[in-house]
């Protein structure tokens, strides 16, 4: 009887595995997601340069739900984003400028593109100049009038990787990496000079400009305070070495926000330039590499963890209220009606909304133990095979809010699932297959294994 069991586990095996390998194919671009990289806020919309899969756009009008409107997957990975009127400028690495139309977000189009001598990043607008932090090319100066036809105006060399870039009452403030902080006078855009730079920023990622004051983030030694009231003569005022390794910040106010790669989001008093002081932070579950603010809420590109929204009315107690986690290995999908159902490795079980196949939408999630390898989908629950965590039962009753009901941990390393009548087969590697009654889903029971 056990062996007619294990052939009929077979057979349905074999006849389920290939159309659900096609789905997942067919989804994998949207759901997979990449790298979060770079965030753009404007009006309710947050814009994302994904290192991996291109410009990301998002509803943030309610903060605590982001949704997802669409992704425009351009030719290069993303590094740097600006966005103006309807018009999206993307820093593409070795894919130099891209320029996008976004006044239909469901809609959007790359109209231009113009290619920079090295690895375009960070992207600055100002007025109809835009100014491409290039990395290993320096600083690339262009002309976005007609956004339809950018055209080159200058380009000079920074000495040194051009990672950040802002410009302000003339000049423009590059984050240099081993170079430092470069003040560069574009006073006359088609011939700009640098005048000064600040070399303590040592391994300078990115630079934020307020009041005359230059922050500089620097990968290795952490926040730099630079006065930059006299260009030619920039000095420094204070230095703060935060916990992990600076890659982005934005100040408001008397606070500057930084992303600390493995230590997420830092909060820094700056009220007092000279001794700045750290008065919160929040470690991430992913690696923080840039973060804008607004209003009570900062918005933290996690890297593989997406985008990360966190509460920060009161500054010292910040608390995660949402984001939007579309990021890990798709190895499975499902489809039921208007749903997506999705096991993501080390991301768990994923839900999208597919009822516009054109632009899926994550709804909802939850972490699991293990490497989520396979599921199956019955009536209302999901059954998720997590190598050496065994086996998971999700209940997704409510798609918005599903809920972990029980489970079975295996002696080996399952990876495959089957449900048939009241039985689930589990591919269990070495330990061959194992045979768990599901009558009561929230309470699995093992019957037997065969080793294969």
């Amino acid at each position: 009887m056990i062996r007619r069991i294990i052939w009929l586990f077979i057979i349905l095996f074999t006849f389920l595995i290939k159309p659900l390998t096609v789905l997942s194919d067919t989804l994998s671009d949207t759901t997979k997601g990449g790298y979060a990289r770079k965030i753009f806020l404007k009006d309710n919309y947050l814009y994302l340069a994904d290192w991996y899969s291109g410009l990301h756009i998002y509803d943030v009008t309610y903060p605590y739900a982001p949704v997802h409107i669409s992704n425009i997957h351009t030719p290069g990975s993303p590094k740097g984003i600006f966005v103006k009127d309807n018009i999206a400028y993307v820093g593409d690495d070795d894919h130099g400028l891209q320029i996008i139309d976004i006044s239909n977000p469901l809609g959007s189009k790359i109209i231009s593109e113009y290619p920079t001598q090295g690895l375009a990043y960070i992207i600055e607008l100002n007025g109809d100049l835009l100014y491409v932090a290039d990395h290993r090319g320096g600083v690339s100066i262009i002309n976005v009038k007609d956004p339809y036809h950018p055209v080159p105006v200058s380009r000079f060399e920074t000495n040194g990787l051009a990672w950040g870039i802002t410009v302000k009452d003339g000049y423009a403030f590059v984050a240099a990496d081993k170079k430092g902080l470069l003040i560069v006078d574009v006073t006359k855009p088609e011939r700009p000079v640098i005048v000064s730079g600040y070399s303590e920023a040592v391994n300078a990622e990115d630079v934020f400009v307020k009041d005359r004051i230059a922050y500089v983030v620097s990968y290795d030694t952490g926040l730099h305070i630079v006065d930059v009231k006299d260009p030619l003569r920039p000095a420094g005022i204070g230095v703060l070495k935060t916990p992990g390794n600076a890659r982005g910040i934005f100040v408001s106010g008397n606070l500057a926000y930084i992303a600390d790669w493995r230590s997420g989001l830092q909060i820094v008093d700056v009220s007092n330039p000279i001794k700045p002081e750290i008065i919160s932070g929040l470690d991430t579950s992913g690696m923080g590499w840039d973060v804008k603010v607004k209003g009570d809420f900062a918005y933290l590109a996690d890297w593989e963890s997406g985008i990360k929204v966190i509460n920060i009315s009161d500054p010292k107690r910040p608390f995660e209220v949402g984001g939007y986690g579309y990021y890990g290995y798709t190895h499975e999908v499902y489809i039921k009606g208007n749903y997506g159902y999705i096991v993501n490795g080390s991301q768990g079980f994923q839900i999208i909304d597919i009822s516009n196949p054109e632009n899926p939408t994550w709804i909802s999630g939850i972490m699991l133990p293990g490497d989520s390898q396979d599921l199956f989908v019955k009536d209302n629950f999901a059954f998720v095979v997590s190598g050496d965590a065994g086996l998971h039962i999700i209940d997704f009753s409510n798609p918005y809010k599903p809920v972990r009901i029980g489970g079975f941990d295996t002696t080996g390393l399952s990876n495959k699932v089957i449900v048939k009548d009241k039985i689930a087969y589990i591919a269990d590697g070495g330990e061959g297959v194992k045979l768990i009654d599901i009558t009561i889903p929230g309470r699995p029971v093992y019957i037997a294994s065969y080793l294969t």
